[in-house]
């Protein structure tokens, strides 16, 4: 199972979070004519982690989280807010891995004007035992 689905899992299984975007929470990008709101996520990089010794058998990925609304800024800020405070700190298993610490390194906001969409975009670490 990659980090992904891991980090995926974590988030839906938050009520807080499943209680703004149920399971809309997508690999990559949205489907085509999305519920909003909802959010994508994809891998940016996943390293091995290692000390002077070498590898260590966990890996560190860096995740993107994407939320998208069209109610406006605010519906898309609380549903950033529920992942936050889902996510922020995370240690626990998660599928078949072990998700050992999450961390939001960066948060911001965007708006897209043609499809009248606000966009907040954030970026997490996650330190991980892969099965």
């Amino acid at each position: 199972m990659s980090v992904e689905t891991g980090f995926r899992l974590a988030v839906i299984g938050d009520a807080s979070v499943s209680a703004v975007i149920g399971d809309r929470l997508y690999a990559r990008a949205l489907p085509q004519r999305p519920t909003y709101p909802a959010a994508a996520m994809q891998t940016i990089s996943d390293v091995p982690a290692a000390t002077l010794d070498g590898n260590v058998g966990r890996r560190v990925a860096r995740v993107q989280v994407d939320v998208f609304a069209g109610a406006g800024a605010g519906e898309a800020a609380a549903v950033a807010d529920a992942i936050r405070r889902a996510m922020d700190a995370y240690s626990g298993a998660s599928g078949d891995s072990m998700i050992t610490m999450c961390r939001l390194e960066n948060e911001r906001s965007e708006y897209d004007p043609e499809p009248r969409l606000f966009r907040v975009i954030q970026d997490w670490l996650v330190a991980y035992a892969p099965a």
